[in-house]
């Protein structure tokens, strides 16, 4: 057997060098989406006790901790193994399925979210969701499809380093980045809707603190996850970054931090003046007001307003915000002329 010539043991160097500056940069990113994922759990702990803990078990609770506690224990044991020496092609493919499926199922879980909170903004119509939960099937199932029979394809590669590289080795899927682009396509269609449903009220001159408030963190989350998506889908066509763009879990990181902190900055807004009770939730996200005919807005009462959140308001138009306590249709300004309220309040 002939020995390996000056030209193979240069290719071979090459090639270990490679693989361990995309490994090197797949586990700096890991490191720091998992940093940014505990630090965001631990600081918005308080807000967790406050709005979540107290509250009555509904869907958007039980997502809520869903959506905490895999996206911790997901990146909890796969970001360690990043770390490891000698990994074995079973551990390979238990890990591969692990960490793929693992970050699919969260994407379903902050997509379900953000179903029912469109479907609550335009108000709880059946044909609507349903309309909401076909769509996410039909780009989610043949995607899928399709993503698994790549990932069939993909094969263990022997390390050629096993003392220098850690992790596993594997031939590049080519559709690996094919979830994230459906997924970004379905939240793009989201906040779209967010949006019109925005514009359509402001043009009715509607325009409330609640609107405001879900068009602001709709817009947040939007922007903070679309970034991390183009990130995710370009880096993976990047030979050199591929491995830190798809195998980091930065997007999962990413997507759970502002999916909590979606559903608290909403229980925040509607427990802002009022102590927190159990029926509390059954006013969180509650339908907004439907956009009503407008022959003569001065003469003409607006009977047609679903309650948005609290209770008690009373949006004849023209509407006067409920938050201000000034305002005469606000349950509030009874309190302040009773004296109820303290100096400082009526500041």
């Amino acid at each position: 057997m002939a020995s390996p010539g000056p030209g193979d043991i240069a290719q071979y160097v090459e090639e270990v060098i490679h693989i361990y500056r995309v490994m090197q940069g797949t586990k700096y990113l890991s490191v720091i989406a998992s940093t940014i994922l505990l630090v965001d759990m631990i600081t918005t702990l308080p807000s967790e006790i406050v709005y979540i803990w107290g509250s009555s078990w509904t869907f958007v609770r039980i997502m809520f901790h869903i959506n905490r506690a895999f996206s911790l224990v997901l990146l909890g044991v796969y970001v360690p193994t990043l770390f490891m020496y000698r990994l074995t092609e079973e551990s390979h493919d238990r890990l591969s399925l692990f960490y793929t499926y693992g970050t699919i199922f969260v994407m379903c879980i902050i997509t379900s979210v953000l179903i029912v909170r469109i479907w609550l903004i335009y108000g709880k119509k059946t044909w609507f969701l349903l309309v909401l939960i076909a769509s996410a099937l039909g780009v989610t199932v043949p995607t899928l499809v399709l993503f698994q029979i790549s990932l069939m394809k993909s094969q263990w590669i022997p390390n050629p380093a096993p003392d220098v590289i850690t992790a596993c080795l594997f031939t590049p899927n080519p559709i690996a980045f094919l979830p994230y682009i459906t997924g970004l396509l379905y939240e793009t269609l989201i906040f779209s809707l967010t949006v019109y449903k925005t514009w359509k009220l402001n043009r009715q001159s509607m325009t409330t603190p609640l609107i405001i408030r879900l068009f602001t963190d709709g817009s947040s989350y939007y922007v903070v996850v679309v970034l991390s998506g183009i990130f995710t889908c370009l880096g993976a066509l990047h030979p050199l970054i591929s491995g830190a763009a798809i195998g980091s879990g930065w997007l999962l990181a990413m997507m759970s931090s502002m999916c909590s902190r979606l559903i608290l900055s909403t229980r925040a807004f509607y427990n802002k003046d009022e102590d927190l009770t159990n029926d509390f939730v059954s006013h969180e996200m509650e339908s907004l007001p439907r956009v009503p005919p407008r022959s003569d807005p001065e003469s003409t009462t607006v009977s047609s307003f679903i309650q948005m959140g609290r209770p008690g308001f009373d949006y004849s138009w023209p509407y006067q915000d409920p938050l201000d306590v000034r305002a005469p249709n606000s349950p509030h300004f009874a309190r302040r002329r009773s004296g109820e309220y303290s100096r400082d309040e009526k500041c």
